[in-house]
């Protein structure tokens, strides 16, 4: 009798030890489950707080533009004349950042920002206006933002109404998360702001 009662406690050990195994494995994946879902959850706040950065110096750069026409290119300003808004036959810009509406490039009709755009010209200084700032880890200077000008063909008959269109860059932690802005300003004796979209 003696030996039986032995013979089933050793049998429900050797039980016990299987179920404890089973729950410690389930446990486990538990524990690696969320540690996936942490680390999800860590890019997915820092992509959002890469695109929120990118936004903001997208801002400062529209903002930058748009001070630059109420500085240089006011409607009652000497040097608001086409030949600030001309270019060289590589489509680079006489006066930096300053294009016409619409370029010829390869035998199609592009506005400026498209081909700034498509030949990935943003971090380009003879083409567009670029803002600096130190990296952390060195003394380098990164480009974080840039901008465009463009004088529109909108220009109003027996006024002084001219229409320009800003277009500017912002770049968040990496060159990998970037906003495109633009906006459209009918500039008189002021300027205004009329439209404003976010391209990408």
């Amino acid at each position: 009798m003696h030996y039986r009662s032995l013979v089933g406690l050793r049998k429900q050990r050797g039980t016990f030890l299987l179920l404890t195994l089973v729950v410690m494995a389930f446990l486990a994946s538990l524990s690696l489950l969320g540690l996936q879902n942490t680390i999800q959850s860590t890019k997915l706040s820092r992509h959002f707080l890469s695109h929120s950065l990118a936004l903001q110096r997208a801002q400062i750069a529209i903002a930058l533009g748009e001070v630059a026409i109420a500085t240089s290119f006011t409607s009652n300003s000497n040097s608001d004349s086409d030949s600030d808004f001309k270019v060289n036959v590589n489509h680079r810009p006489l006066v930096k950042g300053s294009y016409p509406q619409l370029l010829q490039v390869d035998g199609e009709w592009l506005s400026a920002w498209q081909m700034i755009e498509q030949a990935a010209l943003w971090d380009d200084e003879n083409y567009s206006v670029v803002q600096k700032s130190a990296t952390a880890y060195s003394n380098q200077q990164r480009i974080v933002s840039a901008y465009i000008i463009e004088k529109m063909q909108l220009k109003q008959e027996l006024s002084n109404v001219q229409y320009y269109r800003v277009t500017a860059n912002g770049v968040g932690f990496n060159d990998r998360s970037t906003v495109l802005l633009q906006t459209l300003i009918r500039s008189t004796t002021y300027r205004q702001r009329i439209s404003w979209q976010k391209i990408r």
